[in-house]
Formats: C-alpha cells, sequence, structure tokens
C-alpha cells in the first residue's frame, strides 16, 4: 500500500462528521470499532484520494465517480455501481452489499474475489487466475466446475454447492464457512497451512494435515481431539470443542484462543506463548500459568488473574469482565487498553509512560 495516500472519513457518528486524516493511514475493516488517536469510532467508510489506488465507496457513489486505474474496491453498501463502473485494472473487488454487479463486470485479471451477499454471480464470472475467493453470506451459484486451481485462499461462506472434488489441491488456506456439510477429510489437502473449521461437523482427526500452522476448530466441530492437533502449531482457536485437553496443545503455539473449553489448566500454557485468550467459561488459569513473554492478552471471563499475573511487557490488554485488576497491573509500556467491565481502573491507567 502506497505510504502517502490519504484517506478521508465519509461516514458519521450520531450525525456528525467524524475526521479528515491529512497524510495518515487508517485502517479499518467496515462496521468494525477502529481505535484512532484514542477515539473509538464505529461504522465507518473510507474513501481514498490523492493518488486514489482504493477506493472504500460510501452509498452515494456512482458509476461517473469511479476512477481510472483503481487497483481495489470495496462497494460496502453502495447499491448504485454497476458492471460500467468496475475498472478492468481491478485486482480486488469486494462486493459486500451490492447485489448490481453481474459475470460481465468481474475484471479478468482480478486477483481477489469477496462475493458479499451478491448473488448474481455465476462460475462464468469467477477469473481462471484467481488466488483469492470468498464466497459470501448467501447460497450463491458457485460450483466446483469453475473453482480455479491455482487458488491459494477459500472461504465456503454460505456456499453449499463447492464438494471435495472443488477443493484445490494447493490451497493454502481454507475456511469451510457456516453452512456447507459437503466437505469430509478427502477434501483437505495435504499442504494447507491454515485450517477454519466453521461449522463443519464432517472433519476428523485424520483429516487435520501434519504441517498445518493455523488450526481453528470452529463451532460445532467435537470430532477434533489431542491427537488430531499437528505438533508444529503455531495458532490455535478452541473455541465451542470440549475434546482438547493439556497434552493437545503444541509446545510451538504463539498464539491460543480457549474459547468454551474447560479443560485446559496452567500447565497447557505453552511458556512461549505471545498471544492468549482465556475464553468464557474457563476459570482454570491463574497468574501461575501467563508466560512471562506474551505481549496480547485477553482475560474473557476469567476472575483468577490478578495484576500479578500481568507481563511487564504486555502490549495489549483486554481485561474482560475480571474485577481483579487495578492500576498497579497496567504495563507502562502498555499501547492498548480494554478496560471491559473493570471498575478499579482510574485514568492513571490510560496515560501508561
Amino acid at each position: 500500500m502506497n505510504p502517502d495516500l490519504v484517506r478521508f472519513v465519509l461516514s458519521y457518528l450520531d450525525g456528525v462528521d467524524l475526521i479528515k486524516l491529512d497524510n495518515t493511514i487508517l485502517e479499518s475493516y467496515l462496521y468494525n470499532p477502529v481505535i484512532w488517536k484514542g477515539i473509538i469510532v464505529y461504522n465507518v467508510e473510507v474513501a481514498i484520494k490523492f493518488p486514489i489506488e482504493i477506493l472504500f465507496c460510501d452509498r452515494n457513489i456512482t458509476d461517473a465517480e469511479i476512477p481510472s486505474g483503481l487497483k481495489e474496491l470495496y462497494l460496502g453498501n453502495n447499491k448504485n455501481i454497476t458492471d460500467a463502473g468496475i475498472s478492468s485494472t481491478l485486482e480486488e473487488l469486494y462486493l459486500c452489499g451490492n447485489t448490481i454487479i453481474t459475470d460481465a463486470g468481474i475484471p479478468s485479471g482480478l486477483k481477489e474475489l469477496h462475493l458479499g451477499r451478491n448473488q448474481n454471480i455465476t462460475d462464468a464470472g469467477i477469473p481462471s487466475g484467481l488466488k483469492i475467493l470468498r464466497l459470501g453470506w448467501h447460497n450463491n451459484n458457485i460450483t466446483d466446475a469453475e473453482i480455479p486451481s491455482g487458488l491459494k485462499k477459500l472461504h465456503l461462506g454460505n456456499n453449499q454447492n463447492i464438494t471435495d472434488a472443488g477443493i484445490p489441491s494447493g490451497l493454502k488456506i481454507l475456511h469451510l464457512g457456516w453452512h456447507n456439510t459437503n466437505i469430509t477429510n478427502a477434501g483437505i489437502p495435504s499442504g494447507l497451512k491454515t485450517l477454519i473449521l466453521g461449522h463443519n461437523k464432517n472433519i476428523t482427526d485424520t483429516g487435520i494435515p501434519s504441517g498445518l500452522k493455523e488450526l481453528n476448530l470452529g463451532w460445532n466441530n467435537q470430532n477434533i481431539t489431542d491427537a488430531g492437533i499437528p505438533s508444529g502449531l503455531e495458532v490455535l482457536f478452541i473455541r465451542s470443542n470440549t475434546n482438547i485437553t493439556n497434552a493437545g496443545i503444541p509446545s510451538t503455539l504463539k498464539k491460543l484462543y480457549i474459547g468454551y473449553n474447560e479443560n485446559i489448566t496452567n500447565a497447557g500454557i505453552p511458556s512461549g506463548l505471545k498471544e492468549l485468550h482465556l475464553g468464557w467459561n474457563n476459570q482454570n488459569i491463574t497468574d501461575a500459568g501467563i508466560p512471562s513473554g506474551l505481549e496480547t492478552l485477553n482475560l474473557g471471563r476469567n476472575q483468577n488473574i490478578t495484576d500479578v499475573g500481568i507481563p511487564s511487557g504486555l502490549k495489549t490488554l483486554d481485561i474482560g469482565s475480571n474485577q481483579n485488576i487495578t492500576d498497579a497491573g497496567i504495563p507502562s509500556g502498555l499501547k492498548t487498553l480494554y478496560h471491559g467491565c473493570n471498575s478499579n481502573l482510574t485514568d492513571a491507567s490510560f496515560l501508561p509512560d
């Protein structure tokens, strides 16, 4: 991304225009909170000018206002843009809430496509050279037939058509989506690096590639046990899986999200962990289980952690519903603090050195 891009916040909070950013990059995801200079900004939509390489459309932008030479286009909730407004130079297209674009508007040289809520796109609209494909929030028309063989990242979204036969063998990142029940162990590529099970209930231990680096067990899959966790895994989201125990936590892990699992104890927390989310039901972790080199800590609903357990080098702290943390537990070098429901903190906590 060009560091000289200037982005202007176009939308508003409580009816008031927010911020004009001069020579500043504001990285954001639409409809998620963004913290900028201590201000929490909601529902931002961003447009970019001088030079224009990326455009986050507001609702009113029309075809005539789409510049030529555009590389990335995020349509947001814009429903004015038609096929005629899509630049042939586009490399990334996020249809989001736009339901107007058809196959004819998809550039042949596109590298990344997110279908969003659009249900017009068919197999004929999928470029053969696509590298990243997200099939969107609604069941759509895409089938196995036109999934590009060179695809590296696939998010099935709500698509219910894709089967094992449609999963490219060279895929590196696979999100099984929310309602697809077709994918089985046979459809998981052996060279996969990231696997997000979503709501898939078919995958078992034998379907988890041994070289996987990131595994998200999703919400409904209770088939995965300690035996299915690769020894070299670096990121693990346990979510609602209740089978994983300390024995299944690899020592190589860098990020651990415990979720609703109540089995993990202090002994299961790797000493080299950098990011830890304690989740919602786990009350086993105490101060003794927090690694000293941790950089990000989300306490969730854990009520055991006290000031003593907060590492001095921590960069990001989300206190969640924990009521034990006081000003004394806030590291001086902390960069990001979410105080949650904690009522002990004073202004001093928000003014680290």
